[in-house]
């Protein structure tokens, strides 16, 4: 059995953007005309991770565009803000124009970050110029979700900006990182236009060998993080096979001992400390897998409702967890629903563990607005004694515990902030003393309107569905055809090559769910060969995984839009998946008869 391919986690990709990074500036050192100099930075920028770059050089009180890349899209965009006529190679912005973004952070030295629609497309009229006619076209045709503006900035002179448009939520690694190209970058652009004294360039020189050990060091920290981060994946992967197995037969013997009261005890053991374990798993693998979020406009009463639920399932009578809106009209927010409530898992089972049993956590959402930008915050407050003072700086580092003996992996709240950050929102300590803790995660808002979802007019499923269950591992097979069995006809298949010969030996399942991490034939590779042999089934197929640590594996699932349901299975997250395909997905892919 081979071994699987190394995961690319964040760590990974810091790595290799820094590697980036050096190769560029080594390709620029090698251009002797400007225009290509600008060329090789811009694309520089996109290799990085913008989607469209505009670079502009400060020359006779004017910002000036040497490059952009790609070329035809920012001229295609440029030409969409200015329908009369006019080419991107001749626009100039003077620097006496105090309103225009990109003179702001030539004379600030600050970057400036753009998030949403809205404001992006204002943002890029107010750079550019353009009739307020074109600013609707404009928002549907945003090239990405954020933009920034970074100034070039040459030892302590300004000589140039880029405008970055970006793809996802701009966040704070990234802006780093974008901020340490863009300071070499304005040396060399520097350099090439010889504006600079003998003893400038000596002191540019050293400075940059400052900033070489540094980047190495970051590498060698980003490297170890990269080895840990894969390690931590592949771990947890293989804990969450015997630990559905252990949960699944925990919940089956409960049933079997009825009231035995020592008996009962003994379950309500194996649950808490399974979900002990669940939760250590969710923060490694949140850990060692690229922190990537979607988007979809949600209430924030169903953000804090899904976490509650998730806390819930994991509690067996510590702390009580109470919940007040501040009205019932809150604005929703645009968020990756698994994200964000696994960030507020986070926080309300660190204010469980810090509160006595029998005492209070109060969860709070109030609308605010924080320096000067709509937000929504939830508040979690514990009644513990509080964080010590010297511990509050160290809280939201990786591996940082004060629980000793009680557990924790110290991943928790690192977690959670970094999913804040991806969300253009911010985790912070509120106030923490005698009475217990306060943390606050604020998210930007939107005041549209949330659209309810539609309600089918088809009946609830009222026969068992035939579904088939893969797995190479013959007691997790068991373990979840037992949990299934209550709503399915459950059919297994001891590995790929088994699942084949049930398919073409029948082929009338209404649902397959399948292992994703096999030995002989991994989950993906069977679902090309049976899609490709059944094509009905390219909408009835879903994978169980305990943890993906390919990348290769999580992007092409991603792009695929196969749902993903991790070990331990729930039977209703199943059961809901199989209501949905009766309720929509199964007309598009009819079953085959036989």
């Amino acid at each position: 059995m081979s071994d699987p391919a190394p995961a690319r986690d964040p760590s990974r990709r810091q790595l290799e953007k820094l590697e980036t990074i050096i190769a560029i500036l080594d390709e620029v050192v090698a251009q002797d005309e400007l225009s290509e100099v600008g060329r090789v930075i811009a694309r520089g920028f996109v290799e990085l991770g913008a989607v469209m770059v505009g670079l502009f050089v400060l020359e006779d009180g004017y910002l000036r565009p040497v490059a952009r890349w790609p070329e035809e899209a920012a001229d295609a965009l440029f030409a969409q803000l200015h329908p009369s006529g006019g080419r991107l190679p001749d626009f100039r912005i003077p620097v006496e124009d105090g309103q225009n973004p990109y003179v702001q952070v030539l004379r600030s030295q600050v970057p400036k970050v753009i998030r949403g629609p809205d404001e992006v497309a204002d943002h890029i009229m107010r750079t550019y110029g353009g009739p307020e006619s074109i600013r609707e076209p404009l928002i549907k045709a945003l090239y990405g979700k954020a933009s920034a503006v970074v100034p070039l900035v040459a030892g302590e002179e300004a000589v140039g900006v880029a405008g970055l448009n970006y793809a996802e939520t701009l966040g704070e690694s990234e802006l780093h990182l974008f901020n340490i190209f863009a300071r070499s970058a304005a040396t060399l652009i520097n350099l090439k236009h010889e504006v600079v004294s003998r003893e400038a360039i000596l002191a540019e020189l050293e400075r940059a060998l400052v900033a070489e050990r540094e980047t190495r060091e970051e590498l060698n920290r980003a490297g170890r993080l990269h080895a840990l981060g894969e390690m931590s994946a592949i771990v947890a992967h293989e804990i969450r096979n015997p630990l559905a197995v252990i949960k699944n037969s925990a919940s089956s013997l409960r049933r079997y001992v009825g009231d035995a009261q020592e008996a009962q005890l003994l379950c309500e053991i194996l649950d808490e400390e399974t979900a002990r374990i669940e939760r250590i798993i969710d923060d490694m693998l949140a850990f060692s897998t690229p922190l990537e979020v979607g988007g979809k406009r949600l209430a924030v009463q169903e953000i804090v409702d899904k976490a509650i639920y998730l806390v819930g399932e994991r509690s067996t009578g510590q702390s009580v967890v109470e919940v007040h809106h501040e009205s019932d009209d809150l604005p929703p927010v645009v968020v990756d629903l698994h994200r964000v409530s696994h960030a507020l898992v986070n926080l309300i089972d660190n204010a469980r563990q810090a509160t006595r049993k029998g005492g209070k956590v109060e969860v709070r959402t109030a609308r605010v607005t924080l320096d000067g930008r709509p937000f929504v915050r939830i508040e979690v407050v514990d009644g513990g004694v509080g964080i010590a003072p010297e511990h509050i700086g160290h809280v939201f580092q990786p591996f940082f515990t004060t629980k000793g003996d009680r557990g924790g992996t110290g991943l928790g709240l690192s977690i959670a902030i970094e999913i804040a950050h991806r969300h253009g929102g911010s985790l912070s300590i509120v106030s923490s003393g005698p009475q217990g803790t306060c943390f606050e995660l604020a998210l930007p808002h939107t005041e549209m309107e949330v659209v309810a979802p539609r309600v089918s007019t088809k009946p609830p499923l009222s026969a068992k569905r035939r579904v088939l269950l893969v797995d190479d591992d013959a007691r997790i097979l068991r373990a979840h055809a037992r949990k299934l069995a209550r709503y399915f006809d459950v059919a297994t298949a001891h590995g790929p090559e088994a699942a084949l010969e049930a398919l073409r030996a029948d082929g009338n399942f209404h649902a397959i769910l399948a292992d994703l991490m096999m030995p002989e034939m991994n989950g993906l590779e069977l679902w090309r060969t049976v899609t490709r042999e059944r094509p009905q089934y390219r909408g009835r197929f879903f994978f169980v995984s305990g943890g993906i640590a390919r990348q290769d594996l999580r992007r092409e699932i991603a792009e695929l839009s196969i749902p993903v349901v991790p070990k331990p299975i729930r039977a209703t997250d199943v059961r809901e998946l199989i209501e949905g395909l009766g309720r929509g997905v199964i007309d598009a892919f009819p079953l085959p008869r036989t």
